[in-house]
């Protein structure tokens, strides 16, 4: 099959920002004005608007073709163009596999310096042309189409140039699975999100004329409000949402103070943005598309465009009143309509939503990564292991952890896995609703204690109590570990170019100071530029981030890596299993996936079908027990409805 790169050049009224690419495809005012190919190396271009049809876009038919952001973009505009092509790749997802950013100009220029930009002459002409100018789209003349010519060449140049030169993701399945949830869409309820957000205007507007009436004229986001505060006897470094809860949480806050920073937490809520978003990016069947981004996250993880499903908050109902119940109120508060926020995402008609999700996923792959067998045990067989980590740090029998002590365990197990440490457990568990001061617990103490009961993670206690020169508490020597055998692995693979098989994974050299760790799947996950932050002790490496920012490496956060990196490989091998079975997921969010099943479908049907989703469950993950539960709903929801089937399923390969 011939390989054929093309970009394109397009105009409309629509914003493309605010509604994608898919939705900006579908405007009535769209229309391309410029197509650019090249064709076994030699390099064609139509002006749409005023040349006829050329017999060379013939050859595009059954053809691969290649565009950057082709399957975000470009090619929502190819059945337009009545092309009908062979197959379609993406050179940015080469990019994204590869550790780079998506962007053309920015991975292109990062590999190749000041050879590999874009041509910025013809940028500002094609950002002057691409948007409507006092309510008309201009009409590009013979000048400006030159630049825009030779601005759009310089794209495909770049485009074939990456696409020849890093490797392309060697996962056609997922990528296919990927193209078709996308293309399937979620449902939105436009009258119940349109409802929510006129309910959070009205209050923001309130909450914002109560921080300028009681401030002296001072908006609620504006950076002066740290000076009122410090004025009021309330000095703060910042005023992030969680800075400003635990303010809140003081009992001796002065009650104009009080007043301000509630009326704040208000007014700064985010939600009307997601339900804007929401609003705009839904078609004329109510379906919100191209929402996930395939790769999207170092590790493989999808992300989320537009809507960000994969940022929406977790907040749940308040207690003793059910979804049900508050979505038939009239209003609601700021935390209600958070948590009343993923509801507005429905089934489409005669359906309903099955929930799954992978239980426990990250703390069970980082048990089978480290061999920790008595601990895969425990899963195997469905025992609570929060309780069993709670009994063995407060020293207890099981039966006898209460509520409190089995939160403290959950605290440790997903908190402690990846090396956090005493300092930041605190906050850790404060999101938990836990205060350990105030429960009489050390934060270090549970940390080693964690560390103690998971030495194939943690590594053997080596010494005492360590402090830093300016008397910070450390957390205690150890000896061996995964932590440390996989950042000894990447600097050895730094310093002397040689492998290391370890934790179901190899780590081996890539290019010029550059590292994967291949992970059980085969897939590579890519740390590019490595870097020596060399502390004057020992080797201390950084790697350069899709952003271009350097990001510090240590053996916690590879683990951490690595564990969501295995995690996203079967969330993969689910969602390409529920394709090939007919049930396309309008949507999935790190380690859940949403399913559309019939109403009537029988709770003996849906365990059949989890069964069944499970088979997906690959080969190179055997030993690892994995468990899955969910339950059906009438919308997306963390929290489980009134009438519901739940269902939990295990398979151990």
């Amino acid at each position: 099959m011939k390989t054929i790169h093309f970009d394109l050049e397009t105009q409309s009224h629509c914003d493309l920002r605010s509604c994608g690419g898919y939705l900006y495809s579908q405007h009535p005012s769209t229309r391309v004005y410029l197509l650019v190919c090249c064709i076994d190396g030699k390099y064609y271009s139509w002006r749409a608007l005023s040349q006829p049809r050329p017999a060379w876009m013939d050859e595009l038919n059954g053809a691969k073709l290649v565009a950057h952001n082709g399957f975000h973009f470009d090619h929502h505009f190819l059945e337009q163009l009545d092309i009908k092509p062979g197959a379609l790749e993406d050179s940015m997802y080469s990019c994204l596999t590869n550790g780079l950013r998506g962007g053309l100009d920015s991975a292109s220029s990062t590999l190749w310096g000041d050879t590999g930009h874009k041509d910025k002459t013809g940028h500002k002409v094609m950002m002057s042309l691409c948007k409507p100018i006092r309510g008309t789209l201009p009409w590009p003349n013979a000048m400006q189409l030159g630049a825009l010519e030779k601005y759009a060449l310089r794209d495909v140049e770049l485009c074939k140039r990456l696409h020849e030169e890093l490797p392309y993701p060697d996962e056609p399945e997922v990528i296919a699975a990927d193209f078709a949830v996308n293309s399937y869409g979620i449902r939105l309820d436009t009258t119940f999100a349109a409802r929510l957000l006129q309910s959070e205007q009205t209050d923001v507007a309130v909450a914002s004329k109560q921080v300028a009436d009681n401030t002296g004229g001072l908006s609620a986001r504006s950076i002066k409000l740290r000076d009122w505060l410090a004025d009021e006897g309330c000095p703060v470094g910042d005023l992030r949402s969680g800075t400003v809860e635990k303010l809140l949480s003081d009992t001796d806050l002065p009650d104009a103070v009080r007043l301000v920073l509630q009326a704040k937490s208000e007014a700064s809520a985010n939600t009307a943005s997601k339900l804007t978003r929401m609003l705009e990016r839904s078609d004329k069947d109510n379906l919100i598309k191209w929402s996930l981004l395939y790769y999207g996250a170092h590790t493989g993880r999808w992300a989320g465009r537009g809507i960000q499903p994969h940022n929406f908050p977790r907040q749940k109902p308040p207690k003793g009143v059910s979804m049900e119940q508050l979505r038939a109120q009239d209003t609601w508060t700021s935390d209600e309509r958070k948590a009343l926020l993923r509801t507005c995402l429905i089934p489409r008609e005669g359906k309903q939503f099955l929930i799954l999700d992978f239980a426990s996923i990250e703390a069970r792959i980082l048990a089978w990564m480290a061999g920790e067998q008595s601990v895969l045990d425990l899963y195997a067989q469905d025992e609570d292991y929060y309780i069993a980590m709670a009994a063995k740090v407060f020293g207890i029998p099981e039966a006898t952890v209460d509520s409190t002590q089995r939160s403290i365990g959950k605290v440790l197990v997903l908190g402690c896995g990846y090396g956090l440490g005493g300092a930041r457990l605190d906050d850790y568990a404060s999101a938990y609703g836990l205060n350990l001061a105030a429960l009489g617990l050390d934060a270090y103490e549970l940390v080693e204690q964690f560390r103690d009961q998971r030495t194939n993670v943690a590594g053997r206690r080596t010494g005492g109590v360590y402090r830093t020169p300016d008397g910070k508490r450390c957390g205690l020597p150890r000896t061996g570990g995964m932590w440390k055998a996989f950042d000894e692995a990447m600097v050895k693979t730094y310093t002397h170019q040689q492998g290391t098989a370890l934790a179901h994974c190899q780590v081996i050299p890539s290019g010029a100071n550059g590292a994967d760790i291949v992970l059980p799947s085969g897939r590579p996950l890519s740390y590019r530029r490595l870097c020596d932050m060399e502390d004057g002790r020992r080797v201390r490496l950084a790697y350069s981030r899709s952003t271009g920012t350097l990001s510090k490496l240590y053996g916690g956060k590879i683990v951490e890596n690595v564990d969501q990196a295995i995690g996203r490989d079967l969330i993969a091998a689910l969602v390409v299993r529920a394709c090939d079975m007919g049930y396309t997921p309008p949507l999935h969010v790190h380690d859940e996936v949403v399913l559309e099943v019939p109403l009537d479908a029988t709770a003996s049907e849906l365990q059949t079908l989890t069964r069944n989703l499970l088979d997906a469950i690959p080969d190179w993950a055997a030993g690892l027990p994995v468990g899955i539960e969910g339950f059906t709903s009438p919308w997306y929801t963390k929290a489980e409805p009134e009438k519901t089937i739940k269902i939990k399923e295990k398979v151990l390969k």
